[in-house]
């Protein structure tokens, strides 16, 4: 009789600078150390990660969706061209990660970190930021018709003349928003 597992589990592991791209399953990662890990192209849904190092991880082209990050360090990530759709951020830190050209659709950031970030052509429709800090991060071109802003710190962050806010460049302004005029 075979077994096949459903949900892979990994726990309280050092794996830096591991190939985890053919990994079946994952549904839970905590208490672990994937920096400079791959993961790129991955498939993951309902994907938990607690209290885990995933400094400079790169995760591009991969979908994450319907997922948590709870606790968790993935600064200088690398998540661009990734869709990560409904997921939940709480008190994690991505600083300086790359989300260029990502789908962060429906997803809900509260406590975070994400100064510096590159959301560059990013879709953000319906994203919630609660106590988030969005200090310098660059959403130029970037669609954030929907999304909600609250008790988070904008000073820094750049827009464009294409970046669809939820406010007037009045308001971003008066949030230390700037304005980058492009040609």
């Amino acid at each position: 009789m075979s077994r096949s597992f459903r949900r892979l589990r990994i726990a309280h592991k050092a794996l830096p600078k591991t190939d985890l791209t053919t990994m079946p399953k994952v549904g839970q990662i905590v208490d672990c150390d994937l920096s400079s890990s791959f993961m790129e192209a991955s498939n993951h849904k309902l994907l938990v990660i607690r209290h885990s190092n995933l400094k400079s991880i790169n995760l591009k082209k991969s979908r994450l969706i319907s997922s948590k990050v709870i606790h968790s360090n993935m600064t200088e990530a690398q998540m661009d061209y990734s869709s990560v759709q409904n997921t939940t951020f709480f008190r994690a830190n991505l600083s300086e990660a790359n989300l260029e050209c990502s789908s962060l659709k429906y997803s809900v950031f509260n406590q975070s970190d994400l100064s510096r970030v590159n959301l560059r052509w990013s879709n953000l429709d319906g994203v919630m930021f609660q106590k988030t800090n969005l200090q310098d991060v660059d959403l130029c071109n970037s669609n954030l018709e929907s999304a909600k802003f609250v008790d988070c710190n904008l000073k820094g962050a750049v827009f464009n003349f294409h970046t669809k806010l939820p406010f007037s460049y009045e308001v971003a302004h008066k949030h230390g928003m700037v304005l980058k005029e492009e040609f």
